[in-house]
């Protein structure tokens, strides 16, 4: 009895090391290392889903990003004419500043073939979350996250000009 325990206990370990393992490589980006045109993420982008609109700009070493339109986050107030503001910053000095034209995306620097280190600021929940970029052919996959990237989701961006 205790034997078929022992095998059942192992059999276990190995399937979920083997299961673990596989969900962190399917989570894991194909990233070419050898890219090196670290600029060619200058420009303005519109996520898949089109919710919003980024210019990603370079600024000293890092790239960074503002929000230049958001479908998803509805920018206006009913009106259609007052901008809304950052409302749910934890920082409530911040509060009154709108979100349109808001550096959302900081300090991303280039470094094998990704854009890392940096952050995206998620203003529905009112914080920044790590963030990771990088292109896969002419796509730009945002991967944004807590913690480890696996605990994460990869929004997927088109170049507009």
């Amino acid at each position: 009895m205790k034997k078929k325990s022992k095998k059942r206990k192992r059999f276990i370990i190995i399937t979920s090391i083997f299961l673990i393992g596989t969900v962190i490589m399917a989570q894991t980006p194909n990233i070419d290392e050898n890219f090196r045109d670290a600029n060619k993420i200058i420009g303005t982008w519109v996520s898949k889903a089109k919710d919003s609109r980024m210019e990603i700009y370079q600024s000293g070493n890092a790239y960074k990003g503002r929000l230049i339109e958001g479908w998803g986050l509805e920018l206006y107030e009913e009106d259609g004419v007052t901008l809304k503001k950052d409302s749910k910053n934890p920082d409530e000095s911040l509060r009154d500043r709108t979100l349109k034209n808001m550096e959302f995306i900081s300090e991303m620097t280039f470094e094998k073939g990704a854009y890392k280190g940096g952050e995206i600021y998620m203003a529905k929940l009112g914080k920044s979350m790590k963030c990771k970029m990088y292109f896969k052919g002419e796509e730009l996959r945002v991967r944004i996250y807590a913690g480890i990237p696996i605990l994460g989701i990869t929004k997927k961006w088109t170049r507009v000009q």
